[in-house]
């Protein structure tokens, strides 16, 4: 999964989901300093891309409708759609 995907995920969490939010999160970039307030200066960016990394293969494993390629990933809600942000092959 890609660092960028990572920072997608940051976003919608640091959102709690909210799209808007979450966009204007990603114009801003500061994630270390968002990551740290919210999580009491616990997590930064760099921990939070490794718990992403352990918690991906427990995400529930989907196929793409385009590809058939199947993925275990994080995702949110858009209107009816579910949409991968951060995503890895299924073992």
């Amino acid at each position: 999964m890609s660092y960028i995907d990572v920072e997608e995920l940051a976003s919608y969490v640091l959102a709690n989901g909210n799209k808007e939010l979450a966009e204007e999160i990603q114009e801003n970039g500061d994630y270390d300093n968002l990551l740290m307030e919210k999580y009491d200066d616990q997590i930064d960016m760099s921990i939070f891309e490794k718990v992403v990394n352990d918690l991906i293969k427990f995400t529930p494993v989907l196929q793409s409708p385009i590809t058939n390629e199947l993925f275990n990933c994080f995702g949110v809600r858009d209107g009816s759609d579910f949409v991968a942000i951060c995503k890895q092959s299924a073992e």
